[in-house]
C-alpha cells in the first residue's frame, strides 16, 4: 500500500507526485478517496509531460503511456486521419493493448455504427464519444469486449486545421470514465491540443531561422570562392542575404538593401543603370517569373559595365529557398573581348599572308596582296609600304596602297607625306629602324597639325609605322591605320612584326631570284612556324584554354611514337595537335570565354570550327594530313561526332589521336563553365568510350603513358612547347 504526497519540481511550477510507504498502524484509504488520489495523479502526471515534451512525436508518446499508466488504463492511442471527409485512421501514438484491436480499429468504417471504432466517430462527429455502464456499455462480444475493454472514452482534438485527431483511453472497469474522471481528461486533452499548437509554432519559429541561416551559409559559402558581388531574395521579393562585394559593385549602402523589397531597392539601382525601364522590366521577369538561370549584361551611367547571373535555389526537400543573384564587373573584360576581336583578325590576316607570299611571285604582286590582307582581313581603314625617296626629307613613294571605304588614297598619302614628314610616324620609323605608334591621333603631342587634320577627315583614329629591314638596312615602311582608339597594342605588334619579317623574307628571295621550289619548300616552314606561334598567341588572349593546343600537341605525338608511327608521321600528328583548334579564331570571343550556359545556336557555332579550321589550311602544300585531322578531330568511330557524322574507317588515324588527346587534356585543365575533372577521371572516360567512340590502339597507348609515367603535360609557358624527336 502506497500513500501520495505532493511535492514542487524545482522550478516550483507544478506539483509532481511521488509515493512512500504507508506507515504501520494506518487503516486503508477508503476508494472514494483512493479514485480521488488516481484522478489527482493523472492531472498532475499529464500536466508534467504536457510541459516537459520537447517536441510533437514525444509529447503524443509520452502523453499516452504517462496517462494509461497513472490513470491505470489498459489501453490509450491517438489517431488522426489524413483529411476529411477521406476516413482512414492511422496510428500517432499508443499505450498498452492489445494493439491487434487497435489495427481493427484503423480499418473501421463510420458508416456502420456497430463496427466503427469511436476514435473515429469522435473525429468525424467532433463529439466525445462514451462507453461505460449506465450508459452505453461496450458490448461483449465486440472487438473491444473480446479484448477485455469494457468502458472508453474518445475525445476530439482541434489542432488548428480543425479536428482531424483524437485521443482514446479504455479501461478494464465497466463504470470508469464517470463525470469527474470525464472532466479531467476533458481538461488533459484540451491542453495537449493547446500545446501541440505552442510546440507548432516554435518548430516553424526554429524553421524560419534555419532558413535564414542556410541563405546566411549560402552566401557565406559562395563568397569564399567567388569575388563576385551576391544577392539572395526570398521567395516574396525581399533580400535576404548579400556580401560586401554586392555593395561595392553597385556604389551603395547597405540600408538599402537590408530587409529590403526589390520594389524598395529599384529606385536606388534605377539611378545608376543606363536604360532604368529595360532593367526594371528585366528584373522584374527574372524574380517574378524564371524558373530556370538566367543571364544578362547591364550598362550603368559611369560608363561600366556589370553581367548578372542568377539562379534558383531549392532546399534539400525541393521547395523553393528563393534566387541568388551574382553581379560583377566586366568592363575591363569586354574591352579584352574587343581587343581579342581585334587580334584575331590580325591572326587571320597573318594566315592569308602566308598564301600570297606563296602564291605571288612579284615584288609588286606580294605587296599590294599584304595591303589588301591587313585592310579586308585584319580590319584596318588604310594600309601601304613606302619607299623612302632618294634625296628627299623623309618621303616615301607608296606602293600596294588598300583602303577600306574608297577613299581617294593617292590624295591621302600625298598630303600625309607633305604634312611635316620629320614629325610623322612613318619618317621616324624610316630614321630609327624601330616601330613607330600612335595609339590616338588627336591626343598625340607629337601628331602634326595636318596629320591630326587628314586622320578626323578619313576617320582614322590610330596609325603604326613598321620597318622593313634589309641587309642594308631600312628598304621600306608598312604603314597601317585603325579606327579604333588605342590600336597596336603589345600582342597586335607582335603579330604584324611576324607579317613585317615574312614579308621582308619574301621580297628577299624574290629579288636574288631564288628556286622556285626551293622557295615554296622554305615558305611552308615559315608557315608552320608561323601558324604554331600565332596559335600560341591566340591562346595567350584566353586564360582558361592557354597551352591547350600546345598540350593535345605534345600528348598526340607521345601515342604516336608510342604507336610506333615513322617519324615523319610523329612530326605531322604533332604540328595538327598545335594547331587543331585554329578555326576557333571565327567564333566570337563573348562565346568562347563565357562562364554561363550557352543556347543551342551557340554550341552550333562553336561547332563550326573544325570546317572553318580546314579551310584555313587546306591549300597549304603540306606533307602530312593536316587539314583532314583539324577537320576531323571531333569525329568518332560510331558516328556520333561533327561536323560530317563519319564513321571509323572514314577517319583518319592523326584525327583518332587527335581526339583521344583533346578528350584527355580537355577533361584535366579548368574551363570558365567547370573546374578540371582530373587525370583518373578522364582517363576512364576514354578507356569506357574505347572501340565505339575512340579507336582501341589510340585509348590504350595513351593510358600505358600516363600509368607508367612516361608521360606528363608540360608546363605552359610563353615559348612554344617542343617535344623531344619532334621538330619542324
Amino acid at each position: 500500500m502506497v500513500v501520495l504526497t505532493s511535492m514542487d519540481d524545482r522550478n516550483g511550477r507544478h506539483p509532481r507526485m511521488s509515493t512512500s510507504p504507508i506507515p504501520q498502524g494506518v487503516s486503508a484509504i477508503p476508494e472514494s478517496v483512493s479514485i480521488e488520489l488516481r484522478l489527482l495523479r493523472l492531472a498532475a502526471s499529464g500536466a508534467d509531460v504536457l510541459l516537459s515534451a520537447p517536441d510533437i512525436p514525444s509529447l503524443f508518446n509520452e502523453f499516452c503511456t504517462t496517462a494509461a499508466k497513472a490513470g491505470g488504463y489498459k489501453l490509450a492511442w491517438i489517431g488522426e486521419v489524413q483529411a476529411l471527409p477521406e476516413t482512414a485512421l492511422r496510428l500517432v501514438s499508443m499505450a498498452g493493448g492489445p494493439k491487434a484491436y487497435v489495427d481493427r480499429a484503423i480499418l473501421s468504417d463510420p458508416e456502420t455504427e456497430a463496427s466503427a471504432d469511436p476514435t473515429l466517430r469522435a473525429i468525424t462527429t467532433g463529439k466525445v464519444q462514451i462507453h461505460r455502464d449506465g450508459g452505453a456499455p461496450i458490448p461483449p462480444e465486440s472487438g473491444a469486449g473480446k479484448a477485455g475493454l469494457k468502458a472508453s472514452i474518445s475525445i476530439p482534438l482541434t489542432l488548428g486545421k480543425g479536428v482531424t485527431s483524437a485521443v482514446s483511453f479504455y479501461s478494464a472497469a465497466a463504470d470508469a470514465f464517470d463525470a469527474a474522471e470525464a472532466a479531467v481528461l476533458l481538461k488533459l486533452a484540451d491542453n495537449l491540443a493547446a500545446q501541440v499548437t505552442r510546440l507548432q509554432a516554435l518548430a516553424d519559429i526554429r524553421a524560419t531561422e534555419v532558413e535564414r541561416s542556410i541563405h546566411a551559409a549560402i552566401v557565406s559559402a559562395i563568397e569564399s570562392v567567388l569575388p563576385n558581388g551576391i544577392m539572395l531574395v526570398d521567395g516574396t521579393g525581399r533580400t535576404v542575404a548579400f556580401n560586401n562585394g554586392f555593395l561595392e559593385v553597385w556604389g551603395i549602402a547597405e540600408s538599402s538593401v537590408r530587409d529590403r523589397t526589390l520594389s524598395e531597392l529599384f529606385p536606388v539601382i534605377s539611378q545608376r543603370v543606363s536604360n532604368p525601364t529595360d532593367y526594371l522590366m528585366k528584373t522584374n521577369e527574372i524574380f517574378g517569373h524564371a524558373t530556370g538561370p538566367s543571364y544578362d549584361e547591364i550598362p550603368l551611367t559611369d560608363g561600366r559595365i556589370l553581367d548578372r547571373y542568377t539562379a534558383p535555389v531549392f532546399k534539400l526537400d525541393g521547395t523553393s529557398l528563393g534566387r541568388v543573384a551574382f553581379v560583377q564587373d566586366i568592363t575591363l573584360q569586354k574591352r579584352s573581348e574587343l581587343s581579342l576581336r581585334r587580334l584575331n583578325r590580325v591572326l587571320l590576316a597573318l594566315i592569308r599572308q602566308s598564301e600570297a607570299l606563296v602564291s605571288n611571285l612579284t615584288e609588286t604582286a606580294i605587296m599590294r596582296e599584304i595591303c589588301r590582307c591587313l585592310v579586308e582581313v585584319g580590319g584596318y581603314g588604310l594600309a601601304w609600304i613606302g619607299i623612302p625617296k632618294p634625296g628627299t626629307a623623309g618621303r616615301l613613294d607608296a606602293f600596294g596602297a588598300v583602303g577600306d571605304r574608297g577613299q581617294d588614297i593617292t590624295t591621302i598619302i600625298e598630303n600625309w607625306n607633305s604634312g611635316e614628314p620629320r614629325l610623322g610616324i612613318m619618317s621616324a620609323a624610316s630614321t630609327s629602324g624601330t616601330i613607330q605608334v600612335v595609339r590616338d591621333f588627336q591626343e598625340e603631342a607629337r601628331t602634326s597639325a595636318i596629320h591630326r587634320r587628314i586622320a578626323e577627315e578619313n576617320g582614322f583614329a590610330a596609325g603604326a609605322a613598321m620597318p622593313l629591314d634589309s641587309h642594308n638596312g631600312v628598304y621600306a615602311v608598312l604603314m597601317m591605320f585603325s579606327r579604333q582608339k588605342d590600336s597596336f597594342d603589345e600582342d597586335e605588334l607582335s603579330i604584324l612584326k611576324i607579317m613585317a619579317d615574312n614579308l621582308v623574307k619574301g621580297i628577299r628571295a624574290i629579288r636574288v631570284a631564288e628556286d622556285r621550289e626551293a622557295a615554296v619548300a622554305r615558305w611552308r616552314n615559315g608557315m608552320i612556324s608561323t601558324i604554331t606561334t600565332l596559335s600560341g598567341t591566340m591562346e595567350m588572349r584566353d586564360p582558361y584554354t592557354a597551352g591547350h593546343q600546345s598540350r593535345v600537341g605534345a600528348l598526340s605525338a607521345a601515342i604516336a611514337t608510342e604507336l610506333k608511327l615513322p617519324e615523319e608521321q610523329v612530326q605531322g600528328i604533332f604540328l595538327a595537335g598545335q594547331i587543331h583548334d585554329i578555326g576557333k579564331i571565327t567564333v566570337p570571343a563573348e562565346i568562347l570565354t563565357r562562364p554561363g550556359a550557352l543556347s543551342a545556336l551557340e554550341l552550333e557555332l562553336i561547332r563550326t570550327h573544325p570546317m572553318a579550321g580546314y579551310n584555313l589550311l587546306k591549300d597549304l602544300d603540306f606533307p602530312w594530313p593536316i587539314a583532314k585531322a583539324v577537320l576531323q578531330h571531333h569525329e568518332r568511330l560510331d558516328g556520333s561526332g561533327y561536323p560530317d557524322k563519319r564513321l571509323g574507317p572514314d577517319i583518319v588515324l592523326d584525327a583518332k589521336i587527335l581526339a583521344v588527346a583533346d578528350v584527355v587534356e580537355s577533361m584535366t585543365s579548368h574551363r570558365p563553365y567547370r573546374p578540371a575533372i582530373g587525370l583518373d577521371k578522364a582517363l576512364a572516360e576514354v578507356e569506357a568510350g574505347k572501340g565505339n567512340l575512340y579507336d582501341t590502339a589510340v585509348v590504350e597507348a595513351c593510358v600505358k603513358l600516363f600509368r607508367e609515367n612516361r608521360f606528363a603535360f608540360p608546363v605552359h609557358t610563353m615559348s612554344p612547347i617542343t617535344t623531344p624527336g619532334v621538330t619542324l
